[in-house]
């Protein structure tokens, strides 16, 4: 599913992969693998940059859910949201993560988790649902 979308992300894109590969330090031959589904765990800190480089929406290419661009969503001239995030949702995402991480015995460094969790509250808050453990679960076996 993440590659069939990311490569639905990149050919709707107006960047070549060329271009994507210098904005993002990702040679074209790893893009490449990860569109075609040879790499089956490309990392969240991959995914980010290239979805970043494109201005894509990370929930879209994870889920298949939601706008596959940014452009059409709520944000800021730094493309975060610019509505007040709901502290409850967040709560609850980061201890949905903490708990699964201690559960499974994994450690992320501080940068991924941090992605993980903003990817994570993206996802439900857009969605409109409660978190779920097994979505929690699928993206921290992706970072880790």
């Amino acid at each position: 599913m993440i590659a069939a979308n990311l490569k639905k992300l990149i050919e709707n894109s107006e960047l070549k992969p060329s271009q994507i590969s210098r904005k993002t330090g990702i040679p074209t031959s790893r893009i490449s693998e990860i569109v075609t589904g040879k790499t089956k765990n490309p990392g969240v800190d991959t995914l980010f940059r290239i979805v970043d480089a494109l201005g894509g929406n990370l929930n879209f290419v994870v889920s298949g859910k939601g706008e596959m661009f940014l452009a059409g969503l709520e944000r800021g001239p730094k493309g975060e949201k610019t509505s007040a995030p709901d502290s409850a949702l967040l709560q609850t995402v980061i201890e949905a993560v903490e708990e699964i991480l201690e559960e499974k015995k994994l450690i992320l460094k501080a940068n991924k988790k941090a992605q993980l969790i903003v990817t994570l509250y993206e996802m439900f808050s857009e969605e409109g649902k409660t978190v779920d453990k097994p979505t929690v679960l699928r993206l921290i076996k992706l970072a880790a």
